[in-house]
């Protein structure tokens, strides 16, 4: 009888031990994506060097500033706007949490931008 009883109650730790795991593993889970999310502008600004041209044209683009491939030439000495800005973009939007914009300027030239999504 009390073998018995000893495989039901170990039957049931086991249960509460393998609940337990699968609460704390999606717990994790929830924690690291709340992280991520709230933290993505510091990984983003991680992922480019501290003194590169990208990581300028970052900073200057996420204080709510515009910038043409002439300025850019200008300003930080990008030569290929549009390859920069689509490493920008594949970066920043990693997330959803910022957006990249692309607009036209009254003298034609193509603006861009980073907006949060």
């Amino acid at each position: 009888m009390i073998r018995i009883i000893r495989q039901k109650c170990r039957v049931l730790i086991d249960l509460y031990i393998r609940e337990i795991i699968s609460v704390v593993r999606e717990y994790r889970l929830v924690c690291l994506r709340t992280f991520l999310k709230a933290n993505i502008w510091r990984t983003t600004n991680m992922a480019f060097a501290t003194n590169s041209k990208t990581r300028k044209i970052v900073d200057y683009l996420s204080e709510g500033r515009t910038l043409t491939a002439a300025q850019a030439q200008s300003r930080f000495g990008i030569k290929n706007m549009s390859a920069a800005m689509s490493s920008i973009r594949e970066t920043v939007e990693a997330y959803g949490n910022w957006e990249v914009t692309k607009d036209t300027a009254k003298n034609g030239a193509t603006k861009y931008g980073i907006v949060r999504a």
